[in-house]
């Protein structure tokens, strides 16, 4: 029987970065492209995620009031990596993850842990990952059809009479 468990079209980040509470998260230190890395996504603490993820899922309140969830879930060395096609893929360096947004799905097992080790394993351990960095851009291209946008102007038609050749205009004061 397997323990492996599946999300579909969920979005976050990359931890790619070595963390260090005495500096600015921007200057902190990329990991080696070798190391444990994580994915981070958030929820609604109120969705169906949130109910699945309570385990290990860090519950949070953001600046706008709303109760939400924090899941991390982890990457090894031995995770398989597919592209958007869902063929398999190298798993991008750690410099080009970084700061970028992704849309994924991701194949993980839940780990308990021990409670006699505490640095046993425990958490949600990523098997596999499909991803494509996320469209952050709110437009779309504008088009000849976009609409919102006037028509552009037609051309005068030649047998329209020019409206200041009738002499009814010679008494205008201007």
């Amino acid at each position: 029987m397997s323990n492996l468990k599946m999300i579909n079209n969920i979005t976050g980040w990359f931890d790619v970065k070595v963390y260090n509470d005495r500096q600015p998260r921007e200057n902190w230190k990329l990991k080696a492209d070798t190391d444990n890395i994580a994915f981070t996504a958030t929820f609604d603490a109120a969705s169906p995620e949130a109910a699945q993820f309570a385990a290990h899922g860090k519950p949070y309140t953001d600046n706008g009031g709303n109760n939400r969830i924090r899941v991390t879930f982890k990457i090894g060395g031995r995770c398989r990596w597919y592209d958007e096609n869902a063929q398999p893929a190298e798993k991008p360096a750690n410099a080009e993850l970084d700061g970028k947004r992704y849309e994924v799905s991701i194949q993980y097992n839940e780990l308990a842990g021990d409670p006699a080790n505490p640095k046993a394993p425990r958490g949600y351990w990523v098997n596999a990952i499909q991803f494509r960095e996320a469209e952050t851009n709110p437009f779309t291209a504008m088009g000849a059809t976009t609409v919102g946008f006037a028509a552009p102007p037609q051309p005068v038609s030649a047998e329209m009479p020019p409206v200041f050749d009738t002499p009814d205009n010679d008494a205008l004061p201007y």
